[in-house]
């Protein structure tokens, strides 16, 4: 058969299967030889040992080669310099390589300001305090002041030529109540300032040649300022925050954020909607408070604490000049985040460093600063603040100042401030005396763009919370709110970034510290007569003193002597609610003897230093003596109420051991150990040997004796 006539596909459908499995089979037999039959396969491929010992030797050989210094001569470069290739050194022009014309120009920088972020404070802490603030004497509508004037002289004391502007003029008259929770401290306060005491003198040693004034209402218009001016003593508690914040890092974020050339022109860029203002601006601190357990576990929710109405009442009865503080912080002290202390209370004693510029002229005197004409009194002996410095607690801002100041001529970049002051306001408490409506207002000074200026790191933020209560404890948290730069502008990159007029940091700063208002009532177990042989030791009171008949009695053997020691916000000189005298310090009671059982807080008669407006200095209440007694024989003192909680929940004493014993004709004297139930229903436990010991009872006694000492003895009128 040939090849034509040869039909594969018929062969296909007959033979296929014969095919196919042929050569399967011979792909398999050809599979078996190859695998099982050649060199170094399968039967021939050796022993696992001999296999292993040659990749071992493989291994070690590579090993070997990477631990050697010198290359072998194959890994070597060729030497042959005819296969080298030459370097071409010549200048490539790089015009003939640019590759702009590949790509589409891009454009400028984008010019749209945008909104800078408004950061916060970096550390902070908060101190309670209680100092005795400087109150002058107004009307409760703040349109007349109350002056001393010497009896029997006529007119006002220093009147005549030199006289000056009235820095009193333009206050604001009248205050309208805040609402909320602002509006009940406002209505405290207005309360107490309401009952300061009497506007008469209280009946007193009079141990001095002191003048005897007459108390006058002035109107402002009519009030010349070098005019004594009658000063009250106001007692006050306070919470006061500090902190530090990141200056220059914020106007870093406005040149950023505003596409301006340098931190100068931050500074002085003028706010588009009042060229009188300028854009980088602090408005306030936005503060919020809760109130914490015992624990320090809140109570309740976080509060918003509007403190400007509240605050602005204590400024205005305060007024000029402010607190005098140590001037290194000058350096950090900024408009808008700063409020200023409250005047304390230091008679006889205004600060000249704190006479604000143009409030009075040279030679005038300020508002409660003495008699024209007087002759200069002695250095008196510098009285310890009772305002903590709580910024001095600032590791970053403290570090700021001695960069600050140990730099020579440094000129401090300082926002630019030049607003309105329509009313007296505690954050900007440094502007000037506040203007009509529609004064003239002088237009913002710029400094050059090429001025050498230092911007320091960081700023001072403070405000003092004088709302808090006795017994109880709280925590603040802040936010920082400045003037929207691009406040009604077009120049900005979305309209929404023009619309609103003020911002503030976005998360709230929280600060650690919680303030606790302390203990004002102390009962210690001390005899102070113990050891004291006659009336002439120094610790032994005055005759006619309110303490001396106390120091005749002995207590028996179900009594102990207890020594109370309490702050006193205010003093009953009276049966009448308007006969009351602010205190703020400590009363002291030596020798009260309790019996087992007896309620311990009571009212005791002691001496107690008040301050007398109407006579311009310190006094000890007395009794009314007939004329001409001596003032040694004058009988001195007043009730106080040693009850801190003046309610039901006294402090009784259950039981006391030791003290003095005798047995078989043998005394002896032990710690006296005493054990009471306060009025919460806990016991507490006091022992004579530690209270003893204690210095600041001790502290506390010896300051007050001195101080009714020298007013016994006629030593200090002030």
């Amino acid at each position: 058969m040939s090849l034509k006539e040869f039909n594969a596909k018929q062969f296909l459908l007959e033979k296929g299967e014969r095919v196919g499995l042929g050569i399967a089979l011979t792909l398999m037999v050809a599979m078996l030889i190859f695998s099982l039959f050649m060199p170094s396969k399968g039967f021939f491929s050796g022993s696992p040992a001999a296999n292993a010992d040659e990749l071992k030797k493989s291994t070690d050989q590579l090993d070997t080669a990477l631990r050697t210094k010198d290359p072998a001569p194959s890994d070597k470069p060729d030497t042959d310099k005819n296969r080298l290739i030459k370097l071409d050194t010549a200048y490539l022009q790089p015009s003939n390589y640019a590759t702009v014309p590949w790509f589409t120009p891009g454009g400028k920088e984008n010019p749209a300001r945008r909104p800078p972020t408004i950061y916060n404070l970096e550390e902070a802490v908060a101190r309670y305090a209680a100092p005795p603030i400087d109150f002058y004497i107004f009307d409760r509508d703040f349109s007349k002041i109350m002056v001393l004037r010497e009896r029997d002289k006529g007119g006002p004391a220093g009147s005549g030529s030199g006289g000056g502007g009235n820095p009193f003029a333009n206050m604001p008259r009248g205050m309208t109540p805040p609402q909320g929770q602002g509006g009940a401290a406002y209505n405290r306060a207005m309360q107490q300032v309401g009952s300061l005491g009497s506007m008469k003198s209280f009946n007193g040693l009079n141990t001095d040649d002191s003048p005897e004034y007459d108390l006058v209402r002035v109107p402002f218009d009519k009030w010349n300022p070098q005019e004594l001016t009658a000063r009250q003593l106001k007692p006050l508690r306070m919470a006061i925050v500090a902190g530090s914040f990141p200056y220059r890092r914020q106007l870093e974020e406005h040149k950023n954020q505003l596409r301006l050339p340098d931190l100068a022109a931050v500074r002085n860029e003028p706010a588009l909607d009042n060229p009188n203002e300028a854009s980088f601006r602090f408005l306030q601190v936005l503060i919020e408070r809760v109130e914490v357990d015992a624990e320090d576990k809140p109570i309740g929710e976080w509060r918003k604490l509007d403190l400007t109405p509240i605050y602005e009442f204590y400024l205005k009865n305060t007024y000029f000049p402010f607190q005098a503080e140590d001037p290194k912080y000058s350096l950090v002290k900024f408009d808008g985040l700063v409020a200023p202390l409250l005047r304390e209370f230091q008679p006889g004693k205004v600060d000249p460093t704190m006479r604000t510029p143009g409030m009075f002229q040279p030679g005038m005197i300020p508002p409660g600063g003495g008699r024209p004409g007087a002759q200069p009194e002695a250095p008196a002996e510098e009285v310890k603040s009772k305002y903590p410095d709580v910024a001095a607690e600032l590791p970053k801002l403290q570090e700021t100042l001695g960069k600050l100041t140990s730099a020579r001529n440094v000129s401090i970049a300082a926002p630019k401030s030049n607003q309105k002051n329509l009313a007296i306001n505690p954050f900007r408490p440094y502007a000037p005396p506040p203007v009509d409506e529609g004064a003239t207002q002088p237009a913002l000074t710029t400094s050059p763009p090429s001025e050498d200026m230092t911007y320091p790191e960081y700023c001072l933020v403070r405000f003092c919370d004088v709302t808090i209560e006795s017994g109880k404890a709280y925590r603040y948290r802040v936010k920082v709110e400045m003037a929207n730069p691009n406040y009604q502008r077009d120049d900005v990159a979305s309209p929404a970034y023009k619309v609103e007029a003020k911002m503030a940091s976005k998360e709230w700063f929280e600060i650690k510290d919680v303030v606790r208002t302390p203990r004002e009532t102390f009962y210690y177990v001390v005899d102070e007569k113990r050891g004291v042989k006659g009336n002439k030791d120094p610790r032994w009171p005055a005759p006619h003193s309110a303490a001396s008949p106390f120091w005749t009695q002995n207590p028996d053997a179900e009594q102990v002597v207890f020594q109370f020691q309490r702050w006193v916000e205010q003093v009953a000189t009276g049966t009448k609610e308007s006969e009351t005298r602010p205190v703020g310090d400590w009363a002291i009671a030596d020798r009260v003897l309790v019996g087992r059982g007896e309620i311990i807080g009571r009212r005791v008669k002691t001496d107690l230093p008040l301050w007398d407006h109407a006579k311009n200095r310190f006094d000890l209440y007395a009794e009314k003596a007939p004329p001409r007694t001596p003032k040694k024989n004058i009988t001195t003192g007043l009730f106080v109420d040693f009850n801190p909680t003046q309610n039901d929940r006294d402090t009784i004493l259950i039981d006391f051991d030791g003290g003095k014993s005798s047995l078989a004709k043998v005394s002896d004297s032990s710690r006296i150990e005493v054990l009471m139930l306060d009025g919460d229903g806990k016991l507490l436990a006091r022992n004579s040997v530690d209270d003893t010991e204690d210095q600041d009872r001790v502290s506390r006694r010896e300051e007050l004796m001195k101080r009714v000492k020298e007013l016994r003895e006629g030593k200090s009128s002030q």
